[in-house]
């Protein structure tokens, strides 16, 4: 994910994780979990209605957004394939970032 991020970056692209773990006894999972993925975006920790909104009543992680300029959401994966999701992402943020802002 960080070629895609440092490629964007430069277009005001923002990207933030969310994770449905507990903040405070889950902390130490999810810093190790995103060093071993050496994920350089913030991730917050989001429960309740906002975590079951998200989630749409799958339970499967990752899911991504890609939210247009304008806060809709412009395309929604559900997992994540090292070898397709790439490419997808990339494809669904540069469409983000030719809508008119």
């Amino acid at each position: 994910m960080a070629p895609l991020l440092q490629h964007h970056r430069q277009f005001g692209v923002d990207v933030i994780g969310l994770t449905t773990e507990h903040p405070v006894t889950e902390i130490d999972r999810v810093r190790d979990f995103a060093d071993r993925l050496k994920i350089n975006y913030p991730i917050g920790f989001t429960s309740g209605n906002f975590a079951r909104y998200l989630l749409q009543g799958r339970i499967t992680i990752s899911q991504s957004y890609i939210i247009g300029r304008d806060g809709r959401v412009l395309r929604h994966f559900i997992g994540f394939n090292p070898e397709t999701s790439p490419l997808q992402l990339r494809s669904a943020i540069d469409e983000a970032i030719r809508q008119p802002g």
